[in-house]
């Protein structure tokens, strides 16, 4: 019950037009100022001691990232993806794009078909939407398109 009406009266302050007006007190417009963290610094963590280092360089910087990202550098991710991208059947998923337009080009087919009631626009637009799409997507992976692999600057952004 006291939760319920400390609530109602806070509902109350903050409808309140003065609720929203900020006091030109002096103490709410003092400047913040950060001392400055040491290069290294050593903390005990229970019964261990961890030493806590700044980190300043770009090499530095791409060890923490590279740390966090599975102990994996942007040269193995560049490697994997390519590895990734000559391991696949380019017929097969030349052959899957294919099907995939042809998918949805009987989709537009069938709701043109559907909400108009007129075969031969169906038929076409399945035609046109399904041809298109389908020849590039199965082209796109035919080449080789369907895993994209960074080049180095991406791939550390990326970390």
């Amino acid at each position: 019950m006291r939760t319920g009406t400390a609530l109602v009266c806070l509902v109350a302050a903050a409808t309140s037009a003065e609720a929203f007006n900020f006091p030109s007190r002096p103490y709410a417009r003092r400047p913040v100022t950060l001392s400055p963290l040491a290069a290294t610094r050593t903390m005990e963590a229970g019964d261990q001691e961890v030493t806590i280092k700044r980190v300043e360089t770009d090499e530095e910087v791409m060890e923490v990232a590279s740390y966090r990202n599975n102990l994996e550098s942007p040269q193995m991710m560049i490697e994997r993806q390519q590895a990734k991208r000559d391991a696949i059947d380019r017929t097969g998923e030349a052959i899957k794009g294919v099907g995939i337009g042809l998918a949805l080009g009987a989709t537009v087919g069938a709701l043109t078909y559907f909400s108009s009631g007129d075969l031969s626009e169906a038929l076409g637009r399945f035609a046109i939407t399904g041809g298109i799409i389908g020849t590039l997507l199965g082209g796109n992976n035919y080449m080789g398109r369907s895993v994209y692999v960074m080049d180095l600057p991406e791939a550390n952004n990326r970390l």
